[in-house]
């Protein structure tokens, strides 16, 4: 299977792609097909062969989507847009029969914007640094990837699942052709953040996905990810009259801007801190149950993890509110909890007992940041705890940006474990000073899981593995070290709640 230079074979056909000075780069590589049309809302068909050789030296176009207030902290992609943009892109040191250890990347981005070419997920320092190959990949976004029509037309039983069904296809392509790239197809690692740490949770839940990986880091999920039919079908009823159609094909012949701005006139009908309106289904197709029902049967694969979150994510998310929006003082909190929780006053004055009064914002996002991320990670990788290896972290470095108020934010940990520490949005993400021991010691933790299943090193110090006796937890700052159990009022708070 050796190749010469930067021409690599695939099923398909021949790539030519190129040495950027650290490694071998194959990108817009498809793996499936066009879902223009008649295919927007349909399972993905596998990508059409090509004759002689194919240009690889840049990414595909990004899935079609709308601009985000994360595009200053992740990368807007200058690229164009596109519905023919199931693609992945491959970073690899050498092709040869090497069988290195394989790290596929699904991004974030609330399953309505990102892509896997986005510089932030730039594989580079994964192929140099850790002799493996790495591959981020392209999925559906917003209704093409999400919008349930089963109760329109019954042979669209997986629409609202679109998205993971991409996935399972790239994976399926990387079970394929990973060999051709000097990766060992039975060594791979699944990795995401955000709605790219969700689907992980939806494609360890699918038995197709069986064999296609088999460790996995979660970073950032919610847990929250799937809605209940009746959420689903009130979603598609607000989008179709957002979008002026009364039928599934006006859907897949109306032009795509048509269906951004229906997208956009979908998104306020769900608050902001219930999460994307746009998630997979429980749709009795493809899933019958969510994550967390399907761990407690027992029936999510036994394969080692990662999962962990960073200590102030709600913060970014400030920026998508209207300051009138945002509590400010103490009624208003209880309030706005008094929506979320059913008992506002309980929720701030146990924090205002447990942390002090540190300002109503602060304290706003911390009670966010823990009943949305911590307490349901770590709730998580207790119930995981049980069946196989979990290795818990939390990221606690603050960015100095937008006057500290990002902080420990959500995504603020992605240049650090990417150690890509120079991309165009870095600055705006973790500023122009950001550690770089930080970086080195994040990265090397997730290079060792990646090839050993153990995340621990010199840097670190031990990382046992997590369990409801220790609940060890790395606490990722300048100085890294392990801890049990941080924080442990504000998780006990939340235990039977979420």
């Amino acid at each position: 299977m050796r190749q010469s230079g930067d021409l690599a074979e695939t099923a398909q056909g021949r790539l030519q792609g190129f040495h950027n000075g650290r490694c071998l780069f194959f990108g817009g590589i498809p793996y499936a097909a066009s879902t223009a049309g008649s295919g927007r809302f349909r399972p993905p068909s596998p990508a059409k062969p090509w004759s002689g050789v194919r240009a690889a030296a840049y990414p595909g176009p990004i899935t079609s989507q709308n601009p985000t207030r994360f595009d200053p902290f992740i990368g807007p992609d200058p690229r164009r847009q596109s519905e023919d943009s199931l693609s992945l892109n491959v970073w690899t040191p050498n092709l040869d029969d090497a069988k290195r250890p394989v790290y596929v990347w699904i991004h974030g981005g609330a399953n309505v914007s990102g892509a896997g070419s986005f510089p932030l997920y730039d594989g580079s320092s994964f192929a140099q640094n850790g002799d493996m190959v790495c591959v981020t990949i392209n999925y559906r976004l917003g209704e093409r990837g999400f919008l349930h029509l089963a109760h329109i037309d019954e042979s669209y039983d997986t629409s609202g699942n679109s998205a993971l069904l991409d996935a399972l296809a790239a994976l399926q392509w990387v079970k394929e052709n990973i060999a051709f790239f000097g990766g060992d197809p039975d060594q791979v690692t699944l990795g995401g953040q955000s709605a790219g740490g969700n689907a992980i949770t939806g494609l360890m839940m699918m038995p197709e996905a069986t064999g296609l990986f088999h460790r996995a880091i979660i970073q950032s999920a919610s847990f929250n990810g799937f809605r209940n039919i009746s959420v689903a079908e009130e979603t598609t009823n607000v989008f179709m009259a957002a979008a002026g159609a009364s039928s599934i094909p006006e859907l897949e012949n109306a032009p795509i801007e048509v269906l951004l701005a229906a997208q956009r006139a979908t998104m306020p009908s769900r608050p902001i801190w219930d999460g994307s309106i746009f998630r997979p289904v429980v749709d009795n197709a493809l899933f019958h149950k969510d994550a967390v029902p399907a761990l407690l049967d027992g029936e999510l694969p036994d394969i080692p993890v990662i999962i962990g979150f960073t200590s102030e994510e709600w913060n970014p998310f400030h920026f998508f509110l209207k300051p009138e929006d945002v509590p400010g003082d103490e009624k208003s909190l209880i309030e706005f909890f008094d929506k979320v929780t059913g008992d506002g006053k309980d929720v701030v004055k146990t924090y205002q007992e447990l942390v002090g009064n540190p300002g109503t914002v602060k304290l706003f996002s911390m009670i966010l940041s823990d009943m949305r991320w911590r307490a349901p990670t770590l709730g998580f990788a207790e119930l995981l705890s049980k069946w196989q290896d979990v290795y818990a972290y939390e990221f606690t470095w603050r960015s100095p940006t937008n006057n500290k108020l990002l902080g420990a934010g959500h995504c603020v940990e992605l240049p650090f474990c990417f150690h890509n520490m120079s991309t165009p949005s870095t600055p705006y993400l973790i500023g122009s000073d950001a550690p770089v021991s930080l970086a080195d010691s994040m990265h090397q933790s997730w290079i060792n899981f990646i090839r050993n299943g153990s995340p621990g090193h010199e840097a670190t110090g031990e990382w046992s593995k997590y369990s409801p006796d220790n609940r060890t937890t790395m606490m990722f700052d300048e100085t890294s070290a392990a801890q049990n159990d941080a924080f442990a009022d504000r998780r006990k708070y939340w235990d039977g709640q979420i």
